[in-house]
């Protein structure tokens, strides 16, 4: 891991391209266990191993703002921004486009006055999350200052052709700005599951578990004899009050200690969200989610929904799990496990796991968008 990290710093500089010459631009999250948090903290990590500039911008609401139109980007070449974060868009009403606003204004004058170029690396799309999972319509000046934020980015990181599609139908220009990173930066423990398959089967839910988003999914699966579903994660006392001997509430735990928790207790990970919700699922198709990294990391295999067309393209193509066209199939594809099959997607989910921290994805996207900035 640290071999690759310094293999990508000097390919960076064999090409006079120095890392000192970019910066990562961050704002501080609170102490929360959010995956918005672990995504920051990871591509800290990530731009660390290669020698990326690590800027964080201090303090909440007007004290934050401060600290934008303070920074200086002398002999700063590059800016790369993690989106959500600078800025956020993840709120709605007036206040919070008066703040969009002026983050992203004050981002156009930097860039402006300082001739740098920006590499904006597309986590999430929030409009379209609030959208999907909360029902709330996007307000039209959301759009427009989204719209902008990818017109002053040179580069725009999606994380492959399904997030590319979904940017494009409001900002056609990203075709020709984009690099794809295909998995963002994850740190923690590779963890080598038990590949012991005895019964009940047991299947971890990890997530927010808002009622609202959650109650399609309980429904659509039917409760067979030998499967339990644990919930892991925030706002699931609800889950406690349903007569169903297959679901457990299993509580909230921090990312650093989900991956053993998950693992110890579980056979399978399950990616699954409303599937009644043409919303949801339209959203889900371009992911590939800090929940599905999260499995992996964990030594579990995924069984996910066909529709979520990019994490299953990549359960298919590396043997990681199993895909269903309706979630009425899950517990006819979990009752005919066997050890041997069950042994075979362990070790596949434990050897690409190691791949992705091998691999270096973040690195090798950095070069490749530095890459397309020297030929324009």
């Amino acid at each position: 891991m640290k071999t690759e990290g310094i293999f990508i710093k000097r390919a960076l500089q064999a090409n006079d391209i120095s890392t000192c010459n970019i910066a990562f631009i961050t704002r501080r999250f609170d102490l929360q266990s959010t995956g918005g948090a672990k995504i920051r903290e990871d591509m800290i990590k990530a731009c660390q191993r290669i020698g990326i500039r690590v800027v964080c911008l201090s303090g909440e609401g007007l004290r934050y703002f401060l600290s934008l139109a303070k920074l200086s980007l002398k002999g700063i070449g590059y800016v790369l921004l993690l989106y959500p974060n600078v800025p956020t868009m993840r709120n709605t009403g007036l206040s919070a486009f008066v703040k969009n606003l002026v983050e992203i204004s004050l981002l156009w004058i930097k860039k402006k006055r300082f001739r740098s170029k920006v590499i904006l690396f597309v986590q999430d799309l929030p409009i379209e999350q609030i959208n999907a999972m909360r029902g709330l319509k996007p307000p039209p000046g959301n759009r427009c200052l989204e719209r902008k934020l990818f017109s002053i980015s040179d580069v725009i990181g999606v994380i492959g052709p399904e997030m590319e599609e979904m940017i494009s139908q409001y900002y056609a220009a990203v075709k020709s700005k984009s690099v794809y990173y295909k998995f963002p930066p994850y740190f923690s423990p590779v963890i080598k599951k038990e590949a012991k398959l005895e019964r009940p089967i047991r299947v971890a839910f990890v997530g927010d578990l808002v009622e609202s988003r959650l109650r399609g999914v309980i429904h659509s699966i039917n409760e067979v004899r030998g499967i339990q579903y644990n919930f892991y994660g925030p706002q699931g006392e609800w889950l406690r009050e349903l007569k169903r001997s297959d679901i457990c509430y299993a509580g909230v735990y921090s990312p650093e200690e989900i991956g053993e928790i998950i693992s110890k207790e579980n056979h399978i990970g399950l990616l699954l969200y409303d599937p009644t919700n043409e919303k949801i699922t339209r959203y889900m198709s371009m992911a590939v989610t800090i929940k599905f990294m999260t499995y992996i990391f964990s030594g579990l295999p995924v069984i996910t929904y066909s529709r979520y067309k990019n994490v299953a393209r990549t359960i298919i193509d590396y043997k990681l799990g199993w895909i269903f066209d309706e979630p009425t199939q899950i517990p006819y594809i979990l009752s005919r496990l066997d050890n041997n099959s069950y042994y075979n997607i362990i070790e596949n989910v434990t050897k690409f796991a190691e791949s992705i921290v091998a691999k270096d994805y973040f690195g090798r996207f950095i070069k490749a968008s530095l890459d397309k900035l020297s030929h324009c």
